[in-house]
């Protein structure tokens, strides 16, 4: 996540997305952009609410721990249609159990999705979201400074590369407009889990 000062009233790493369920029902929900979490992540309380009917089994899970020191598993995956410019954009969903949050967006989704870029104009790099130009200098001074003091920039920013580098060896390809990953088996397109 990207620090502020608390005086601000813009907080960077929050957004109201307008998200749907799979019976299409719209919702607004508080969404983190949050850089230390690799997948997207949705509570189970935000699952419920938003109705949705399928509920996948998450093959992925592995045990973590969230930003408040708590364990976190996955009970599952959900895919959601987030309304983004005008076009409907599919992401898929951990489900957290007790997650302190309605939904969040880990790193994979926010660099693929160009949601945040890499500043670099620090020599260990640094990440920044696309839409600061709304903050004031102060703000983005601010930030700056936080951004010097934080040392998972680079581990997250050393996780994605090896990420994408993975997807590459194991013969993996970027499609831009489906915005995932696919490659080809039997003759036919196998997608990755972010489409």
């Amino acid at each position: 996540m990207v620090p502020v000062s608390n005086s601000s009233p813009h907080r960077p790493n929050r957004r109201f997305l307008t998200l749907f369920s799979d019976n299409e029902q719209e919702y607004r929900i508080e969404t983190i952009y949050d850089l230390g979490a690799e997948d997207n992540w949705m509570s189970s309380k935000t699952v419920q609410d938003m109705g949705f009917v399928a509920k996948m089994a998450d093959s992925s899970s592995k045990p973590l721990v969230d930003f408040n020191g708590k364990p976190l598993a996955s009970v599952g995956t959900v895919r959601a249609k987030w309304l983004r410019d005008g076009r409907y954009e599919e992401v898929v969903f951990r489900i957290a159990e007790s997650g302190p949050f309605q939904a969040l967006f880990g790193y994979k989704l926010l660099l693929e999705k160009r949601l945040v870029t890499i500043n670099d104009d620090y020599t260990d790099g640094g990440f920044v979201l696309v839409e600061d130009e709304m903050l004031s200098e102060a703000e983005r001074n601010t930030m700056r400074e936080n951004e010097r003091n934080t040392r998972w920039r680079s581990e997250t920013l050393r996780k994605y590369r090896e990420y994408r580098q993975r997807m590459l060896d194991q013969g993996w390809e970027w499609n831009s407009q489906a915005q995932a990953y696919f490659r080809v088996v039997g003759g036919q397109a196998v997608w990755s889990q972010q489409r």
